[in-house]
């Protein structure tokens, strides 16, 4: 069955470690979600775009943790994600990245893995790139 359209959106490669792709995947299948619109309203909310955060009740942007376990065989084969993100969302992830002088894609990871509560698959150049702007 056809799902209605979401609107013009733009995709960014992610690349992030088996175990935080997993949790995310897990978290957005607890809340009835595709990790890619988890991923696209959490970081609409990030970069003060609440009007595009559409599926998540604030609450899960707030205090979401991961399960505690994920099972063997529901692990990803790799960390890349292709998220896509409305327009402006896009825009707005690119300006925040351009400030900080990092990646699009290392932003989106930075800003996953805190909002996930894991720091330590962030590396430590780009942890130095993200806080210094």
């Amino acid at each position: 069955m056809a799902q209605p359209s979401k609107g013009d959106r733009k995709q960014i490669r992610v690349a992030l470690d088996r175990p935080t792709k997993a949790q995310i995947i897990c978290l957005a299948r607890s809340l009835g979600l595709g990790a890619s619109d988890y991923i696209s309203d959490v970081m609409a909310f990030s970069v003060g775009m609440p009007e595009f955060v559409i599926r998540l009740r604030q609450e899960a942007l707030l205090y979401a943790r991961p399960p505690a376990a994920i099972e063997d065989a529901h692990l990803p084969d790799d960390g890349v994600m292709g998220p896509r993100f409305p327009d402006p969302v896009y825009t707005q992830i690119r300006r925040a990245a351009q400030l900080r002088g990092v990646p699009m894609a290392h932003y989106v990871a930075a800003v996953m893995a805190e909002h996930l509560g894991d720091q330590a698959i962030i590396a430590h150049e780009q942890e130095v790139l993200l806080t210094s702007a």
